[in-house]
């Protein structure tokens, strides 16, 4: 139609004619073509419904035979499924039930995966597990929380004071053996500190 529009010379020679008919609508050149983009076909990161209906579509256009459209269609699954197949014995040579096959095996492994995820538990959080060896060590089991370093606390109470002095107790962390001058868990004071603690 193209040609007749604008009345091209070549419709008024045949064999032009027939050479250009034939350029574009030889099959044999076409199905070339097919055959090599087949051959080529991989399915990479693609789904498999998606590799499979690239390769449906491209082998019905071809001229291969039954027998050899199962090697084809192996030839560009992924490893990860050809590792698989590989430990089934009798692997189908049939196109159509290698596809079920490796349909079903998709799908299974779609399964695990989402299996995996429900089993997925996170790991206790390093706070939860420093609180619980702290109340298991010997200064917690006199009843006095030890001083944790960077936490804010309040004045001691005169009567907690008091007690403390009775028992011959840290006034800054509660432990026994030492005085607050000599704690070991209070905080180094700066020398500027020092200076207006003396003034």
């Amino acid at each position: 139609m193209p040609l007749v529009s604008k009345d091209d010379p070549i419709l008024y020679h045949y064999e032009n004619f027939k050479k250009e008919f034939l350029r574009i609508f030889d099959r044999r050149k076409a199905s070339q073509a097919t055959d090599h983009e087949l051959l080529e076909l991989r399915q990479g990161n693609k789904e498999l419904v998606a590799y499979l209906a690239q390769f449906n579509k491209l082998v019905v256009e071809t001229d291969w035979p039954e027998s050899k459209r199962a090697a084809l269609f192996y030839r560009g699954l992924k490893d990860e499924l050809k590792d698989i197949l590989a430990q089934i014995p009798n692997r189908p040579n049939d196109v159509s039930a290698l596809i079920d096959l490796v349909l079903e095996i998709d799908f299974r492994q779609g399964e695990r995966r989402g299996e995996k995820k429900k089993d997925y538990r996170p790991s206790v959080p390093r706070f939860d597990r420093v609180r619980t060896e702290n109340s298991r060590s010997p200064e917690c089991s006199t009843g006095v929380e030890p001083m944790q370093i960077g936490t804010i606390r309040g004045p001691l109470t005169k009567e907690e004071k008091d007690k403390r002095r009775r028992n011959n107790q840290c006034l800054y962390c509660g432990a026994h053996g030492h005085f607050v001058k000599i704690c070991p868990k209070k905080p180094k004071q700066t020398l500027k500190e020092n200076l207006q603690h003396h003034q």
